[in-house]
Protein backbone atom coordinates (compact mmCIF):
# COMPACT_ATOMS: atom_id res chain seq x y z
CA UNK A 1 0.00 0.00 0.00
CA UNK A 2 1.45 3.36 -1.08
CA UNK A 3 0.28 6.78 0.30
CA UNK A 4 1.39 10.28 -0.62
CA UNK A 5 1.04 13.40 1.55
CA UNK A 6 1.92 16.85 0.12
CA UNK A 7 2.64 20.01 2.13
CA UNK A 8 3.61 23.42 0.68
CA UNK A 9 6.22 25.16 2.84
CA UNK A 10 7.43 28.50 1.45
CA UNK A 11 7.93 27.57 -2.21
CA UNK A 12 9.04 23.99 -1.41
CA UNK A 13 6.80 20.95 -1.57
CA UNK A 14 7.45 18.30 1.08
CA UNK A 15 6.21 14.88 -0.05
CA UNK A 16 6.04 11.95 2.31
CA UNK A 17 5.85 8.53 0.67
CA UNK A 18 4.82 5.63 2.89
CA UNK A 19 4.89 2.04 1.70
CA UNK A 20 3.71 -0.92 3.75
CA UNK A 21 6.11 -3.82 3.91
CA UNK A 22 9.07 -2.01 2.32
CA UNK A 23 12.27 -0.83 3.98
CA UNK A 24 13.56 2.64 3.11
CA UNK A 25 16.71 1.18 1.60
CA UNK A 26 14.71 -0.81 -0.90
CA UNK A 27 12.22 1.86 -2.04
CA UNK A 28 12.09 2.04 -5.81
CA UNK A 29 14.51 4.50 -7.30
CA UNK A 30 14.23 5.06 -11.02
CA UNK A 31 12.12 2.01 -11.76
CA UNK A 32 13.48 -0.50 -9.21
CA UNK A 33 10.98 -2.87 -7.62
CA UNK A 34 11.02 -2.91 -3.81
CA UNK A 35 11.29 -6.12 -1.80
CA UNK A 36 8.41 -6.65 0.60
CA UNK A 37 8.49 -7.34 4.30
CA UNK A 38 5.14 -8.29 5.78
CA UNK A 39 3.50 -5.90 8.25
CA UNK A 40 6.09 -3.14 8.09
CA UNK A 41 5.40 0.39 6.97
CA UNK A 42 8.28 2.66 5.92
CA UNK A 43 8.10 6.36 4.98
CA UNK A 44 10.50 8.57 3.08
CA UNK A 45 10.23 12.39 2.97
CA UNK A 46 11.23 14.13 -0.23
CA UNK A 47 11.75 17.91 -0.56
CA UNK A 48 11.43 19.33 -4.03
CA UNK A 49 10.43 22.58 -5.72
CA UNK A 50 6.82 22.69 -6.87
CA UNK A 51 6.11 22.29 -10.54
CA UNK A 52 4.66 25.64 -11.69
CA UNK A 53 2.80 26.17 -14.88
CA UNK A 54 3.04 29.42 -16.86
CA UNK A 55 -0.41 30.54 -15.69
CA UNK A 56 0.39 29.87 -12.03
CA UNK A 57 3.65 31.85 -12.34
CA UNK A 58 1.76 34.81 -13.84
CA UNK A 59 -0.74 34.67 -10.97
CA UNK A 60 2.06 34.62 -8.39
CA UNK A 61 3.89 37.54 -10.07
CA UNK A 62 0.66 39.51 -10.28
CA UNK A 63 0.04 39.10 -6.54
CA UNK A 64 3.60 40.05 -5.57
CA UNK A 65 3.69 43.75 -6.55
CA UNK A 66 2.91 46.49 -9.02
CA UNK A 67 3.60 46.44 -12.72
CA UNK A 68 5.66 49.11 -14.43
CA UNK A 69 2.54 50.58 -16.03
CA UNK A 70 0.84 50.90 -12.63
CA UNK A 71 3.92 52.59 -11.13
CA UNK A 72 4.20 55.07 -14.03
CA UNK A 73 0.49 55.86 -13.76
CA UNK A 74 0.71 56.53 -10.00
CA UNK A 75 3.85 58.67 -10.40
CA UNK A 76 2.13 60.65 -13.17
CA UNK A 77 -0.87 61.36 -10.95
CA UNK A 78 1.41 62.44 -8.10
CA UNK A 79 3.34 64.76 -10.46
CA UNK A 80 0.08 66.37 -11.63
CA UNK A 81 -1.07 66.97 -8.06
CA UNK A 82 2.28 68.47 -7.03
CA UNK A 83 2.30 70.70 -10.12
CA UNK A 84 -1.20 71.97 -9.40
CA UNK A 85 -0.22 72.67 -5.80
CA UNK A 86 2.85 74.66 -6.84
CA UNK A 87 0.85 76.76 -9.31
CA UNK A 88 -1.75 77.62 -6.68
CA UNK A 89 0.98 78.30 -4.09
CA UNK A 90 2.66 80.83 -6.39
CA UNK A 91 -0.57 82.83 -6.54
CA UNK A 92 -0.85 82.75 -2.75
CA UNK A 93 2.76 83.95 -2.35
CA UNK A 94 2.21 86.89 -4.72
CA UNK A 95 -0.93 87.91 -2.84
CA UNK A 96 0.96 87.59 0.44
CA UNK A 97 3.77 89.85 -0.81
CA UNK A 98 1.30 92.51 -1.94
CA UNK A 99 -0.41 92.36 1.47
CA UNK A 100 2.96 92.72 3.21
CA UNK A 101 3.78 95.80 1.11
CA UNK A 102 0.53 97.43 2.21
CA UNK A 103 1.35 96.67 5.85
CA UNK A 104 4.85 98.14 5.43
CA UNK A 105 3.39 101.25 3.78
CA UNK A 106 1.06 101.74 6.77
CA UNK A 107 4.04 101.40 9.15
CA UNK A 108 6.13 103.90 7.15
CA UNK A 109 3.18 106.32 6.86
CA UNK A 110 2.68 106.24 10.64
CA UNK A 111 6.40 106.93 11.15
CA UNK A 112 6.26 109.83 8.66
CA UNK A 113 3.25 111.31 10.49
CA UNK A 114 5.17 111.09 13.78
CA UNK A 115 8.20 112.75 12.10
CA UNK A 116 5.96 115.54 10.80
CA UNK A 117 4.28 116.00 14.20
CA UNK A 118 7.58 116.41 16.05
CA UNK A 119 9.42 118.48 13.43
CA UNK A 120 6.53 120.38 11.78
CA UNK A 121 7.51 119.20 8.27
CA UNK A 122 8.07 116.03 6.27
CA UNK A 123 11.44 114.85 4.95
CA UNK A 124 12.38 115.98 1.45
CA UNK A 125 12.58 113.57 -1.51
CA UNK A 126 16.39 113.58 -1.20
CA UNK A 127 16.25 112.72 2.52
CA UNK A 128 13.70 109.97 1.81
CA UNK A 129 12.55 107.34 4.29
CA UNK A 130 16.15 107.10 5.47
CA UNK A 131 15.34 110.22 7.58
CA UNK A 132 13.24 107.95 9.79
CA UNK A 133 16.31 105.87 10.75
CA UNK A 134 19.28 108.32 10.50
CA UNK A 135 19.39 112.04 11.26
CA UNK A 136 19.34 113.91 7.95
CA UNK A 137 22.46 115.98 7.24
CA UNK A 138 20.83 118.13 4.53
CA UNK A 139 18.39 121.01 5.00
CA UNK A 140 15.82 121.31 6.34
CA UNK A 141 17.42 119.78 9.41
CA UNK A 142 14.83 118.40 11.87
CA UNK A 143 15.03 120.17 15.25
CA UNK A 144 13.46 117.33 17.26
CA UNK A 145 14.86 114.31 15.47
CA UNK A 146 14.84 110.86 17.00
CA UNK A 147 14.81 107.43 15.29
CA UNK A 148 11.25 106.66 14.24
CA UNK A 149 12.14 103.15 13.01
CA UNK A 150 14.73 100.70 14.31
CA UNK A 151 15.95 99.91 10.79
CA UNK A 152 15.12 100.66 7.20
CA UNK A 153 12.35 98.43 5.84
CA UNK A 154 12.82 96.67 2.48
CA UNK A 155 9.98 95.46 0.28
CA UNK A 156 9.44 91.69 -0.24
CA UNK A 157 11.63 91.82 -3.37
CA UNK A 158 14.60 93.26 -1.44
CA UNK A 159 14.32 96.87 -2.67
CA UNK A 160 14.00 99.97 -0.47
CA UNK A 161 10.66 101.75 -0.44
CA UNK A 162 10.53 104.92 -2.58
CA UNK A 163 9.44 108.32 -1.28
CA UNK A 164 8.53 111.49 -3.24
CA UNK A 165 7.50 114.85 -1.86
CA UNK A 166 5.50 116.49 -3.26
CA UNK A 167 3.73 113.44 -4.57
CA UNK A 168 2.82 112.71 -8.19
CA UNK A 169 -0.10 110.40 -7.31
CA UNK A 170 -0.99 112.24 -4.07
CA UNK A 171 -0.47 115.87 -5.08
CA UNK A 172 -1.23 117.32 -1.65
CA UNK A 173 1.10 115.06 0.31
CA UNK A 174 3.72 112.48 -0.62
CA UNK A 175 4.08 109.27 -2.59
CA UNK A 176 5.35 106.27 -0.67
CA UNK A 177 5.59 103.10 -2.76
CA UNK A 178 7.29 99.87 -3.74
CA UNK A 179 8.35 99.48 -7.36
CA UNK A 180 7.01 95.90 -7.27
CA UNK A 181 8.52 92.66 -8.56
CA UNK A 182 10.09 94.26 -11.65
CA UNK A 183 11.90 96.96 -9.61
CA UNK A 184 10.96 99.67 -12.17
CA UNK A 185 9.36 102.97 -11.12
CA UNK A 186 6.12 103.93 -12.84
CA UNK A 187 5.17 100.43 -14.04
CA UNK A 188 1.77 98.80 -13.55
CA UNK A 189 2.96 96.60 -10.66
CA UNK A 190 3.89 99.52 -8.36
CA UNK A 191 2.12 99.41 -4.99
CA UNK A 192 1.79 102.74 -3.21
CA UNK A 193 0.10 104.65 -0.42
CA UNK A 194 -2.42 106.01 -2.96
CA UNK A 195 -3.90 102.46 -3.09
CA UNK A 196 -4.51 102.22 0.66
Amino acid sequence: MKTHDHFLLSNTVVTTVCVAGVSPATLPIEGETPSTHAGQRHCVTLNHAPAFTRSSLLKLNHNRGFTLVEMVLVLGIIALLVGAGIVSLIGVLDTGKATRVKGDLNTLSAALRAYETENMFLPTTEQGVNALVERPSSNPAPPNWRPFLKKLILDPWGNPYKYRRPGVKDKGGYDLYSSGPDGQDGSADDIGNWQL
